[in-house]
């Protein structure tokens, strides 16, 4: 039996200013079935926005994004022994953002089975931040990286530092993407990992048991390690994370 997609939905809607980086979740639910290879989940944006990245299994399927960043697709190259993933991501830069509502579409993600049939899909949708500012201010500084001699890949090691740009915001998460597939948390303080970097995105959230609050006043710090496979190598780019954001789950 081949994968059948029952609907494609977006599982958040994140605050956004223009010229910042954006990760926008979304939910595929399915029977969980192999995929044929061929099917594919394609993005197709408007003139506001551009992709960066969008999560994908570095085995069995391949990524491609256009030049100017208007379409991408992640496609089914081979048999897997489970359908997709059901919590993926697609990380955008916004160039503006247009007047009038206070959501508003940057383009659309949709399904096309391995005979290019399209399926179910969603409007790719964001929120206008009211004050001008992101909820959250993210920056992250690079500390040291070595080998591994288990696995022969590389460490780099990191801290995230989170700020609110106005009120106290107790419940966020906090994500980064566009990394090679394969990549995994060595180690991380305390958030709660929602997305291990395997598909190329990171994805942290505020602990369960505990008050972990970002005030406008003081930074937070997120202490991650990345273990990058070994056929990445040593590269100079991996000493940045990438389309780093923090978002207020309030």
């Amino acid at each position: 039996m081949a994968a059948i997609i029952h609907e494609i939905k977006q599982d958040f809607i994140p605050d956004v200013t223009e010229g910042s980086a954006v990760t926008v979740n979304f939910v595929v639910d399915s029977n969980n079935e192999p995929e044929i290879p061929g099917a594919r989940i394609e993005a197709a944006l408007t003139g506001n926005a551009r992709v960066t990245h969008m999560s994908y299994p570095g085995s069995g399927s391949e990524l491609f994004i256009s030049a100017d960043g208007k379409t991408a697709s992640v496609t089914s190259t081979a048999e897997q022994s489970a359908g997709w993933t059901r919590n993926r991501t697609i990380s955008l830069l916004v160039d503006d953002i247009p007047p009038g509502e206070e959501e508003f579409i940057v383009g659309q993600v949709n399904y096309y089975n391995h005979e290019g049939i399209k399926g179910p899909g969603f409007d790719i949708t964001l929120k206008r931040s009211s004050s001008g500012l992101q909820p959250i201010l993210s920056r992250a500084e690079f500390k040291s990286y070595w080998q591994d001699w288990e696995s022969q890949g590389y460490i780099y090691s990191y801290e995230i530092l989170l700020k609110a740009s106005s009120d106290p915001i107790t419940h966020w998460k906090v994500s980064f993407s566009d990394l090679p597939p394969g990549t995994t948390i060595a180690s991380v303080t305390w958030p709660e990992v929602v997305l291990d970097g395997s598909e190329g995105v990171v994805e942290l959230k505020t602990p369960k048991d505990g008050n972990y609050l970002i005030n406008p006043d003081t930074e937070l710090p997120v202490a991650i390690q990345l273990l990058y496979p070994a056929q990445e190598g040593e590269q100079e780019k991996f000493k940045k994370l990438y389309n780093l954001q923090g978002y207020d789950l309030s």
